[in-house]
């Protein structure tokens, strides 16, 4: 099975984001946010190949 590795830096995006979302919107926007997060993310582990390959790095897949 293959494995999505975040960086830290997008770590730190991302938390910044949910923060953003739930001080600008409401905790029902940040929560679903994160639901369509986890269900997309678990896409791109069961369906690896479905995105292209990176230009930057061997072994990557770019994420739309």
């Amino acid at each position: 099975m293959r494995e999505i590795v975040i960086t830290h830096n997008a770590a730190n995006k991302l938390d910044a984001l949910l923060e953003y979302l739930k001080s600008r919107w409401s905790e029902h926007v940040k929560e679903n946010f994160i639901f369509k997060l986890e269900k997309t993310l678990s896409f791109i582990v069961s369906f690896p190949n479905a995105s292209p390959r990176s230009d930057i790095k061997e072994g990557l897949q770019n994420v739309l």
